[in-house]
């Protein structure tokens, strides 16, 4: 059996513990790979053993402690024992058909190495969002660049950043019987939100920062704070620190300023319980300020069968339509055709039942089909 290995940048490890995309991409399909033995190298994680065949697929998770960190990589600046060294000799062992980098910039030594030690391993660059750091220095030539997106396919290729003859769409993906399974549960999960059976639960999903828009979100609280049958909640990870931290704190004094009292932040659920999260929600908002790489969110919202609300932006608009969700052209005037939406649409029907057709197209194991097609066509 041909053998592949997938590895990430030294971020989280797979399945990730904490909201990972990328990760949960790799884990989701490797999982559903039938033809290829398949191997995934990633950082360690207390929670996980450091080597686990689990689901048919070998799973190599690498430990830097603290002390390895903080010595060799910020005080001696001497990274002796790096994790590019250890992913190379895990592949060395493993001697693959293919190889497949997911969103790691920093890897173009290991290509080097790669093509030293065998220059018939397929090499596979896949970027699931947009960076500037390969324009700053030339990355190595590779067999296939795969984009999470047309937009991000083309953006790359637009660039001429990235050397290879074949550029390919690989979407995200779905589990959508999960979110179908789940669906006779729904009222179970609203109870123990606390949800009331008046109530219209308007909820935003993922990481509270500029980029996603999030303050679209709550200016959209705003416009519904005098009407209490509307609640707004805010699903995502608060920053303990830093520029996300400064942004949260403003939005709260925003908050405060227009004593909004029909706006409620939930912190962090992990991935692995998303779904059930969802079923929370009347209304899912996308409100992202910047072109979504895709929009994993949106996509989930669609298999949870919710009625989703989104900016016209990026990746986004590759499988949301007049269709399947509602997307909205004015940014500027975001928060009030959403209120529109939400008071006004009577259509809300006809659009679920085209959320759920879109996400079973969607599905993590169509998506793994067309990879594992596309390993065979290198």
């Amino acid at each position: 059996m041909k053998k592949v290995v997938m590895f990430n940048a030294p971020i989280h490890p797979v399945p990730p513990t904490t909201g990972a995309a990328v990760e949960s991409w790799i884990d989701e399909v490797s999982k559903r790979i039938i033809s290829y033995q398949t191997h995934i190298i990633s950082l360690s994680s207390k929670f996980l053993p450091l080597k686990e065949y689990k689901n048919g697929v070998y799973y190599h998770r690498i430990h830097l402690s603290r002390i390895y960190k903080r010595i060799f990589q910020k005080i001696l600046a001497w990274d002796v024992y790096s994790y590019n060294k250890r992913v190379f000799n895990i592949i060395k062992d493993i001697n693959p058909d293919i190889v497949h980098i997911h969103n790691y910039y920093d890897s173009k030594e290991i290509i080097d190495w790669i093509r030293k030690f065998n220059p018939n391993i397929k090499i596979i660059l896949h970027m699931h969002n947009e960076s500037n750091k390969f324009s700053k220095n030339p990355y190595p030539k590779v067999d296939a660049f795969i984009g999470c997106s047309n937009y991000i396919k083309n953006s790359y290729k637009n660039k001429n950043i990235i050397k290879s003859n074949i550029f390919k769409t690989i979407y995200n993906g779905v589990d959508s019987k999960k979110f179908k399974d789940i669906e006779d549960f729904s009222q179970n999960i609203k109870s123990i939100l606390k949800k009331k059976e008046d109530e219209i639960n308007v909820c935003y999903f993922g990481r509270i920062s500029p980029e996603k828009g999030v303050e679209k979100f709550i200016k959209l609280a705003n416009l519904f704070k005098d009407n209490e049958k509307y609640k707004f909640y805010c699903f995502g990870e608060i920053s303990k620190s830093g520029d996300r931290r400064n942004f949260y704190d403003n939005l709260i004094k925003y908050i405060e300023t227009n004593k909004l009292n029909n706006i409620f932040f939930n912190d962090y659920i992990p991935p692995q319980k998303m779904y059930l999260a969802y079923n929370f929600a009347d209304f899912v908002i996308v409100s992202s300020k910047f072109n979504e790489p895709f929009g994993m969110v949106a996509l989930e919202a669609l298999a949870a069968n919710k009625t989703v609300i989104a900016s016209k932006k990026g990746g986004l608009v590759e499988f949301l339509s007049d269709k399947n969700s509602f997307l909205i052209d004015d940014y500027d005037k975001f928060e009030y055709v959403a209120k529109d939406i939400i008071l006004n649409n009577k259509n809300l029907e006809h659009i679920k039942e085209e959320a759920l057709k879109t996400a079973n197209k969607y599905d993590w194991f169509n998506i793994a089909f067309s990879l594992e097609g596309f390993y065979n066509e290198l």
